[in-house]
């Protein structure tokens, strides 16, 4: 005997099947919701895992090596890489900067020189990109107003927590090695 369906039933489609009271419906919201958790999962561990293989990150000069020598033991220098950007702060010179006096009025014109000169600190920002095995940096900002604007090129190559650059438009083949600080 066929029953009669109402008007409501014809319009409202079909219903979804049921397997053990569970409808298949909300067995596929299910599985929609795992695929998802799952393919979220992957990708954090995928963006983990690639991220220590840029340059971003904070870098400590561990090393100054020129044609001539080698510094192991170099004064202090950070390097900061963001995605665009780049910050660096260094101590130039091969020996600790002197200390200023106290009293800054009292400062002569070789303590400043000996503390702030290019020779004895460095300090610019700005842009970078990386086309291969080059790196190369748009100053922006600077201590030195003639290090302002400048374009610099470096090889660079990254192996682990390891950075080497190289500046390329130096005779001396000055090259920095940096440890990954973060």
């Amino acid at each position: 005997m066929h029953r009669a369906c109402t008007e409501k039933q014809l319009t409202a489609g079909p219903r979804p099947l049921r397997y053990n009271g569970v409808s298949h419906s909300h067995k596929r919201d299910d599985m929609k919701r795992f695929l998802c958790c799952l393919l979220c999962f992957v990708a954090t561990s995928f963006s983990q895992s690639t991220a220590h293989k840029s340059v971003r990150g904070v870098w400590l000069m561990v090393e100054e090596t020129t044609t001539s020598i080698t510094n192991s033991n170099p004064q202090p220098g950070i390097i900061i890489f963001t995605d665009k950007y780049y910050s660096l702060v260094h101590v130039a010179s091969t020996n600790p900067r002197p200390d200023l006096p106290s009293d800054m009025n009292k400062a002569t014109p070789a303590d400043l020189i000996a503390v702030w000169g290019d020779l004895a600190f460095g300090a610019n920002s700005g842009t970078y990109e990386i086309s291969g095995a080059t790196l190369t940096t748009h100053s922006m900002v600077a201590k030195n107003p003639l290090a302002m604007k400048r374009v610099t090129d470096f090889t660079y190559r990254l192996e682990g927590d390891n950075l080497w650059l190289r500046i390329n438009q130096r005779a001396d083949q000055r090259t920095f090695k940096l440890r990954r600080l973060e």
